[in-house]
């Protein structure tokens, strides 16, 4: 379990402070519990480590129910519920943690007591009334853009796969819950509008079970199923998966199985929000620049941050105010460098390389001076990347291998292995195919060892274009096979609308017509999916001109007019 970002003791004061004179009968209930909780979390550094983690539940539980049910406004019948069943066990809990591990206990026995009380409290988080959707917050600024462009992505007729990225404290699941409670979104979608808190899930089978259980599934032999099943009944739905990044790090390959399955589910349209820069894998998923232009949102909390990093340090205070002022300041300083990276990426992603070189540049001292030579390598691959775009590839290859030197050492895997592949595609820009071949091969393998199937199939399909330029059609077609099934597999259908119009190139060369004109009609399909307009002109341009070419052939026995088409696969 990940411990919340605001400490309880905030969220207290918070609810207390809004609360009136006179609240309702259940109301008080939930005062008066919480009070009780106040006092275990007081106490729970004094606790034995079992007990201590017990403490810590309760006290997260019970702040995300004062976090969704207000002190103010009427209860309904769910949070009374919640409320008198929150007090029946944050009782039991106290009387348990107040007596002690006393002389004689079965260690088995009271182990056996402490995941109960667990799994109780778990169940009482994923009640119906505490994953509705939380009101938009109160202080809402200058993310009206970001909201508004979500919101036209769930109005479309299709679904829709939203990412909301970012680092920690920008506001994630603010603009998620902002654009939930639109009056258009909540129209369209109805009573079939979900929002699921991940944090605390830490894996595929917990985020089954907690959608199991939200939904009120029976567990058979195949839960997987039944869920896939019963959101498919549902028709037009919208699932919000917030604070995704934790079930997703520790879970990765079985998470992208799942989100593979959920992501067909016909009518289901997805959120997430989660910190970092890339969403998780298994799903396509709506760009970046699409889902909204997070840089004004991301420029507003870097001044925010510094804002507030120059204020605790302005103000003298004693030793224990000073240290938490000084912790406080280093987390400012990490999620300010963690900001300008995302910023700077935003900007990569939008083709503004002045700007993007001047924050990347900016973020990269940030991170050094805290010592994070993650975050550091990470800002140096970025511009590695954008000099490799602006085809600048002498000192792209340089600034790619330090990335690569620096996450090897970390170790970080999967980035020194997108460095790879990078220097491998300016090998293969500059013609140098034999080196190429050689260094994407690596690549590969790489990507293969972490597993990571994307960037493995990326690397076929570079390899594969390698063949093809080289003519050696036969063996290009076949790595294009394979790597198109895996793209399909992931599912990842822009590499499969990739394979399928080079395929469809590659047969054409061979003149081999029907085939080509099959496999660019199965590629414009793919691209107009995901709304890839150059690569669906490009293959109906191809399908129009196959017409033509086996007229003039025909007209002219023996000749084959064979010509390159121009690239387009990005």
């Amino acid at each position: 379990m990940s411990s919340s970002s605001v400490p309880f003791q905030e969220t207290w004061e918070r609810w207390t402070t809004r609360a009136t004179s006179q609240l309702a009968p259940i109301k008080e209930k939930l005062r008066n519990t919480a009070t009780q909780v106040a006092g275990i979390a007081d106490t729970m550094q004094e606790l034995e480590d079992d007990s201590r983690q017990l403490a810590l539940k309760v006290t997260w539980v019970t702040q995300v129910i004062l976090e969704r049910i207000p002190p103010d406004g009427p209860a309904d019948e769910r949070a009374k519920e919640v409320v008198l069943a929150l007090a029946t066990k944050v009782s039991k809990i106290d009387a348990f943690l107040r007596s002690g591990r006393k002389k004689g206990d079965m260690t088995g026995k009271r182990a056996k007591k402490v995941s109960k009380y667990h799994k109780s409290l778990d169940a009482l988080r994923l009640q119906p009334s505490l994953v509705d959707i939380p009101p938009t917050p109160e202080a809402f600024h200058g993310r009206d853009e970001v909201v508004g462009s979500i919101v036209q992505l769930l109005l479309q007729d299709k679904p829709s796969r939203v990412p909301v990225l970012g680092t920690g404290g920008i506001g994630k699941t603010s603009v998620a819950v902002a654009a939930m409670n639109d009056e258009q979104v909540k129209e369209r979608y109805g009573e079939h509008m979900y929002f699921l808190s991940c944090e605390g899930i830490d894996s595929e089978e917990g985020l089954v079970n907690a959608l199991a259980v939200f939904f009120k599934i029976q567990r058979d032999s195949n839960i997987r199923t039944s869920l896939i099943a019963h959101l498919s009944s549902l028709g037009r739905a919208l699932l919000t998966l917030d604070n995704f990044e934790t079930t997703t790090q520790s879970d990765r390959q079985r998470v992208r199985e799942l989100l593979g399955r959920i992501g067909r589910v016909p009518s289901l349209s997805l959120i997430i929000t989660m910190r970092g820069t890339q969403p998780a894998q298994g799903l396509s998923w709506d760009t970046m620049t699409r889902y909204g232009d997070c840089g004004p949102l991301l420029r507003t909390s870097i001044a925010t941050l510094r804002r507030s990093k120059d204020t605790d340090g302005s103000g003298s205070s004693s030793n224990g105010q000073g240290m938490d002022s000084m912790n406080r300041a280093g987390e400012q300083e990490k999620h300010i460098a963690q900001c300008l990276l995302l910023l700077g990426n935003i900007l990569l992603g939008q083709s503004r390389y002045k700007e993007a070189a001047t924050i990347l540049t900016e973020g990269r001292a940030a991170f050094e001076a805290i010592s994070d030579r993650l975050g550091a390598a990470q800002c140096v691959q970025s511009v590695g990347d954008m000099l490799r775009m602006q085809c600048r590839y002498e000192e792209a290859a340089a600034l790619l291998t330090e990335a690569r030197a620096a996450l090897e050492t970390i170790p970080h895997r999967f980035g020194a292995a997108e460095c790879v592949r990078g220097l491998g595609d300016i090998l293969r820009m500059q013609c140098r195919y034999e080196e190429a071949a050689a260094v994407l091969t690596e690549a590969r393998a790489a990507f293969e060892a972490i597993p990571d199937p994307v960037g493995a199939a990326q690397c076929l399909l570079a390899l594969a274009d390698i063949l093809y330029v080289q003519c050696r059609y036969e063996e290009a077609a076949a790595l294009l096979t394979k790597a198109r099934g895996a793209f399909e597999a992931i599912p990842y259908r822009l590499g499969a609308a990739q394979c399928a119009q080079l395929l469809g190139e590659t047969m054409r060369m061979q003149s081999q017509y029907e085939e080509a004109a099959a496999l660019f009609t199965e590629g414009k399909a793919e691209f107009n999916a995901i709304a890839g307009r150059l690569g669906a002109a490009a293959c109906s341009q191809y399908t129009e001109a196959l017409s033509m070419l086996r007229e003039a052939e025909q007209a002219v026995p023996g000749t084959s007019f064979r010509q390159a088409g121009p690239d387009t696969r990005g």
